[in-house]
């Protein structure tokens, strides 16, 4: 199409030049209708570009994505990042994820990796296999910081622990403990087909296991923590970031981490909490903690996108499903700029903020 809006321009630059009388009106709406068209077949070129983009980063990704089956349907290794993952089979989560696109919760991952404070400690909390921990770690090689994996489920633990090992992961600690309100035993119920979905027990349910065919859950004993007590333990005071995504315990978790929460309330240091809500379902020990949070000044915000962040209220939660972050006003001023600001909304009222990523 270019080529040809290219001869008709010189074809009319010759007649124009032969011509000592001509009529302009016929030439100007010939010139329109030629701007038409190359508006159009810019539209096309940039489609087309965008295809060729999309198709390089497929070929990139199945470039660097391998996959070794090491038999009895037990776990499958997966390229990613240039870490080498052992991942269970049967599980639907992780492995159907890293088959498809190469990548699990990725907006997550990149909005995580940017309001981290990389020299700061990171807590991973509901890890499973560890490789949001990993690539995490794969970034903070050569910087003097820890990240730590909190999985309760053995097998899983055990797939953290090999997956650190494996690619030299040596500041990520995988944590074979449930983090909670309290010290005491809990039971964890785990489905051989999906990992990520193991929660722990609060209704007391009886029996060894619960379901049927393939949705057979099975009880597992585990011990739990406070990540106060943990952070209090290793020395640590100001933790930089933390991911939560326990299957509705997060209320729990944050009960056992009020101390901290408290501490970088106000903080110059940033401090943040990335924690799922499903559903936009609120039980009251979450919901209680949430308002709390932002009693102390925390601003809470549902993601948007990649990179926009909508600041809600805790009333709207249940229009905001999915997962949501707790951040600190040193988080808020010093990683996110705003994009909108409505000086006739209420306290909590939608804010539009930017991630630069």
């Amino acid at each position: 199409m270019i080529k040809r809006c290219k001869t008709k321009v010189k074809n009319w630059i010759k007649a124009f030049q032969a011509a000592k009388h001509i009529d302009l009106k016929p030439l100007a709406d010939q010139l329109n209708q030629l701007v038409q068209q190359l508006a159009t077949a810019s539209d096309q070129l940039e489609h087309v570009q965008n295809q060729l983009r999309y198709l390089e980063l497929l070929a990139l990704r199945n470039n660097q994505r391998q996959a070794t089956y090491f038999g009895a349907n037990r776990t499958a290794s997966w390229n990613l990042d240039n870490l080498f993952f052992v991942v269970n089979v049967p599980d639907f989560g992780f492995p159907a994820n890293l088959i498809r696109d190469s990548a699990y919760e990725e907006v997550n991952y990149q909005i995580t990796q940017y309001l981290w404070d990389w020299e700061r400690p990171f807590l991973d909390i509901g890890a499973n296999c560890g490789i949001f921990a990993a690539r995490l770690g794969n970034l903070t090689r050569r910087i003097p910081t820890q990240i730590f994996a909190f999985e309760p489920n053995p097998e899983m633990h055990e797939l953290c622990e090999i997956n650190f090992f494996n690619n030299g992961l040596n500041h990520c600690h995988a944590i074979q403990n449930a983090a909670s309100n309290t010290f005491s035993p809990a039971s964890l119920w785990v489905s051989p087909g999906h990992s990520g979905g193991a929660s722990i027990d609060s209704n007391g349910s009886q029996g060894e296991e619960r379901g049927s065919g393939n949705q057979t859950e099975r009880k597992v004993e585990v011990q739990c923590i406070t990540i106060d007590s943990f952070l209090q333990k290793k020395g640590i005071q100001k933790p930089s970031f933390a991911k939560i995504d326990v299957e509705h315990h997060e209320g729990q978790v944050l009960e056992g981490m009020d101390q901290t929460l408290t501490a970088m309330a106000n903080d110059p240091e940033t401090f943040g909490i990335i924690f799922e809500c499903l559903e936009g379902i609120m039980p009251k020990i979450l919901s209680a903690m949430v308002a709390k949070a932002i009693d102390q000044g925390y601003g809470l915000f549902h993601i948007a996108s990649r990179t926009r962040l909508t600041r809600i209220s805790q009333e709207e939660i249940k229009n905001f499903p999915g997962y949501l972050l707790l951040l600190n006003k040193a988080m808020v001023a010093k990683k996110l700029h705003q994009s909108l600001n409505n000086t006739n909304a209420s306290d909590y009222a939608a804010n539009r903020l930017e991630i630069p990523l």
